[in-house]
């Protein structure tokens, strides 16, 4: 992917997270149980980085952005890039917007994650 392309906005496309499983419904469970529990360290530690270090800002963007793609939590993955792709701002408060969608969009996906735990 080119950076200036961004994936399309799914909020999960789990036909992508399947087909790199093989198709294997199991191992999709058990990557949205570890989801679950791994993003939103990212996301609060983007959301630290915004508000204390912003040396660390692009770096766990980026983080976010990989693992969210990589669940095929695309709208997620989308508003990381645009984090990462920001020219880095002394004005933290640009990060705050993001930030919020950000939480928005995983609160959206725990709804699936908990909808597929009932599956």
């Amino acid at each position: 992917m080119k950076p200036s392309e961004a994936k399309e906005a799914k909020i999960f496309d789990r036909a992508y997270l399947e087909t790199q499983v093989s198709g294997n419904t199991g191992i999709v469970r058990e990557l949205l149980v570890i989801a679950a529990s791994e993003i939103p360290q990212q996301i609060a530690a983007l959301t630290h980085a915004c508000a204390h270090n912003p040396a660390e800002i692009k770096n766990a963007a980026h983080k976010l952005k990989g693992a969210s793609y990589n669940m095929g939590f695309n709208i997620l993955g989308n508003l990381a890039r645009e984090i990462e792709l920001m020219t880095l701002s002394t004005d933290l408060s640009v990060y705050t917007d993001y930030l919020t969608r950000i939480r928005n969009e995983w609160t959206e996906i725990l709804k699936i994650i908990n909808s597929e735990k009932k599956v």
